[in-house]
Protein backbone atom coordinates (compact mmCIF):
# COMPACT_ATOMS: atom_id res chain seq x y z
CA UNK A 1 0.00 0.00 0.00
CA UNK A 2 1.31 4.08 -0.77
CA UNK A 3 2.18 5.90 2.21
CA UNK A 4 0.11 8.36 0.54
CA UNK A 5 -3.56 6.51 0.58
CA UNK A 6 -3.76 6.95 4.51
CA UNK A 7 -3.26 10.69 3.77
CA UNK A 8 -5.35 10.73 0.76
CA UNK A 9 -8.34 8.89 2.64
CA UNK A 10 -7.89 11.00 5.69
CA UNK A 11 -7.97 14.41 3.43
CA UNK A 12 -10.74 13.31 1.69
CA UNK A 13 -12.88 12.58 4.84
CA UNK A 14 -12.29 15.91 6.16
CA UNK A 15 -13.07 17.41 3.89
CA UNK A 16 -16.70 15.75 3.58
CA UNK A 17 -16.61 16.32 7.35
CA UNK A 18 -16.33 19.86 6.49
CA UNK A 19 -19.05 20.33 3.69
CA UNK A 20 -21.51 18.88 6.08
CA UNK A 21 -20.30 21.03 8.89
CA UNK A 22 -21.54 24.02 6.15
CA UNK A 23 -24.32 22.78 5.16
CA UNK A 24 -25.90 22.25 8.57
CA UNK A 25 -24.73 25.77 9.55
CA UNK A 26 -26.22 27.56 7.08
CA UNK A 27 -28.78 30.21 8.67
CA UNK A 28 -32.37 29.67 8.00
CA UNK A 29 -34.55 32.06 6.69
CA UNK A 30 -35.69 34.82 9.26
CA UNK A 31 -39.39 34.87 9.03
CA UNK A 32 -41.06 37.63 7.20
CA UNK A 33 -44.66 39.46 6.98
CA UNK A 34 -45.94 38.25 3.26
CA UNK A 35 -46.34 40.75 0.40
CA UNK A 36 -49.25 43.68 1.24
CA UNK A 37 -51.76 42.77 -2.04
CA UNK A 38 -51.00 40.32 -4.91
CA UNK A 39 -50.52 42.66 -7.24
CA UNK A 40 -53.99 43.25 -8.52
CA UNK A 41 -54.96 46.33 -10.33
CA UNK A 42 -58.30 47.16 -9.25
CA UNK A 43 -58.46 45.73 -5.81
CA UNK A 44 -54.15 46.38 -4.79
CA UNK A 45 -54.77 45.68 -1.03
CA UNK A 46 -56.21 41.79 -1.77
CA UNK A 47 -54.85 38.93 0.25
CA UNK A 48 -51.25 38.60 0.63
CA UNK A 49 -48.27 37.03 -0.61
CA UNK A 50 -46.28 34.16 1.55
CA UNK A 51 -48.41 31.41 0.77
CA UNK A 52 -50.28 29.75 -2.04
CA UNK A 53 -53.99 28.12 -1.49
CA UNK A 54 -54.63 24.68 -2.73
CA UNK A 55 -58.50 24.27 -2.09
CA UNK A 56 -61.21 26.71 -1.28
CA UNK A 57 -64.29 25.45 0.66
CA UNK A 58 -67.42 28.11 0.45
CA UNK A 59 -70.42 27.48 2.48
CA UNK A 60 -73.63 29.93 2.15
CA UNK A 61 -76.50 30.47 3.74
CA UNK A 62 -79.82 32.53 2.29
CA UNK A 63 -82.54 33.64 3.87
CA UNK A 64 -84.32 35.27 1.12
CA UNK A 65 -87.63 35.97 3.53
CA UNK A 66 -84.77 37.87 6.05
CA UNK A 67 -82.66 39.42 3.10
CA UNK A 68 -79.68 38.45 4.98
CA UNK A 69 -77.12 36.08 3.39
CA UNK A 70 -74.25 34.85 5.64
CA UNK A 71 -71.08 32.53 3.93
CA UNK A 72 -67.95 30.93 5.48
CA UNK A 73 -64.67 30.10 3.67
CA UNK A 74 -62.36 27.65 4.58
CA UNK A 75 -58.56 27.85 2.95
CA UNK A 76 -56.34 25.34 2.78
CA UNK A 77 -52.59 27.08 2.45
CA UNK A 78 -49.02 26.08 2.06
CA UNK A 79 -46.12 29.15 3.43
CA UNK A 80 -43.98 29.21 0.82
CA UNK A 81 -41.81 30.94 2.78
CA UNK A 82 -41.03 31.53 6.79
CA UNK A 83 -44.16 33.88 7.21
CA UNK A 84 -43.98 36.46 10.28
CA UNK A 85 -47.54 37.02 10.09
CA UNK A 86 -50.97 36.64 7.45
CA UNK A 87 -53.85 37.98 6.60
CA UNK A 88 -56.42 35.43 7.44
CA UNK A 89 -59.75 36.55 9.01
CA UNK A 90 -62.36 38.81 7.02
CA UNK A 91 -65.55 39.83 7.84
CA UNK A 92 -68.05 41.56 6.21
CA UNK A 93 -71.46 43.11 6.56
CA UNK A 94 -73.81 44.89 4.48
CA UNK A 95 -77.45 46.02 4.44
CA UNK A 96 -79.04 47.08 1.81
CA UNK A 97 -80.10 50.69 3.73
CA UNK A 98 -77.08 50.55 5.27
CA UNK A 99 -73.46 51.93 4.96
CA UNK A 100 -70.98 50.11 2.71
CA UNK A 101 -69.48 46.60 4.09
CA UNK A 102 -66.00 47.17 5.50
CA UNK A 103 -63.70 44.36 6.23
CA UNK A 104 -61.57 43.88 9.46
CA UNK A 105 -58.62 41.06 8.83
CA UNK A 106 -56.32 39.35 12.00
CA UNK A 107 -53.31 37.44 12.31
CA UNK A 108 -52.65 34.32 13.12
Amino acid sequence: MNRLTPLVVLSAFALFASMLLLLACQAEEKPSPGSLGLGDPLYPGLGNGGYEVSHYTITLDVDVDGNFISGNAEIEANATQALLCAAWRSSRRASPAGPPPTAAAGTN
